[in-house]
C-alpha cells in the first residue's frame, strides 16, 4: 500500500528545491536578515494582497495567506526560500514580487513603528490630496451659493425694478385718466355754464 510522503521524507523534492536555489541569482538585498517581530504586519498584508492581485489578474486569499504564513511561520524568514516556494504560484513574477516585498520589508525593520516610510509618505500624499479635493469642492460650493445668491439678488432687483415700473405706469395711467376726467367734466361745466348764458 502506498503512503503519502512530504518533501521532506521524498529527497526528490528537497533535491529540486536545493537546485533551484543554487541556479537562481538573487538580489543581493535577500543577504540582509530580517527581524520579523519589528515589522507590522497588518500594513505589510494589504500591500501583498494588493500586489498579488495585480499580477494574478485576481484577487487570491490563499496566496496571501501563504505568503503571510511564510513570514509568521517563526524563526528567521529565508527570502530565497520564499521566492522558490512563491515561483510554482507566481511563475515569473515570483522574483520581482519577492525582491519587493523584502525591500518593504527590510525597510519596515529598520523604522521606527515597524512601517515602511514608503507608505507613511504614501498615506501623507494620499492626505493631502484628500485634502486638497476637500477644499476644492468647498470652493465650488462656496461659489454655487455665491452664484445662487447673486442670481436671487439679480432676480430680486428684477422683481422691484418690473413692480416700479408697473407702479410708475399705474400713476401715469391714472393721472391721465384723472386729467382726462377732470377735461370731460370741464367741458360739461363749460357747455352748462355756456347754455346759462343763453
Amino acid at each position: 500500500m502506498l503512503g503519502a510522503t512530504s518533501s521532506e521524507q521524498n529527497a526528490r523534492f528537497g533535491d529540486k528545491s536545493k537546485l533551484h536555489m543554487r541556479r537562481t541569482a538573487f538580489p543581493p538585498h535577500f543577504a540582509h536578515k530580517l527581524d520579523v517581530r519589528k515589522v507590522q504586519l497588518a500594513v505589510i498584508e494589504p500591500w501583498v494582497t494588493g500586489k498579488v492581485a495585480e499580477l494574478m489578474g485576481i484577487e487570491d486569499e490563499i496566496l496571501v495567506q501563504f505568503v503571510m504564513s511564510q513570514l509568521t511561520a517563526g524563526g528567521a524568514v529565508d527570502p530565497k526560500a520564499m521566492q522558490v516556494n512563491l515561483t510554482g504560484f507566481l511563475e515569473a513574477h515570483a522574483a520581482p514580487f519577492m525582491s519587493e516585498l523584502w525591500q518593504l520589508l527590510l525597510s519596515a525593520q529598520a523604522a521606527p513603528g515597524g512601517i515602511p516610510p514608503e507608505f507613511v509618505e504614501r498615506k501623507k500624499e494620499e492626505l493631502r490630496l484628500k485634502k486638497l479635493e476637500q477644499e476644492r469642492l468647498e470652493a465650488e460650493l462656496r461659489e454655487r451659493r455665491q452664484a445662487a445668491e447673486q442670481a436671487s439678488i439679480a432676480t430680486r432687483l428684477a422683481a422691484e425694478a418690473s413692480a416700479r415700473e408697473m407702479a410708475e405706469r399705474r400713476a401715469k395711467l391714472e393721472e391721465k385718466l384723472a386729467l382726462r376726467a377732470a377735461a370731460a367734466a370741464g367741458a360739461s361745466a363749460g357747455t352748462g355754464l355756456s347754455l346759462i348764458h343763453i
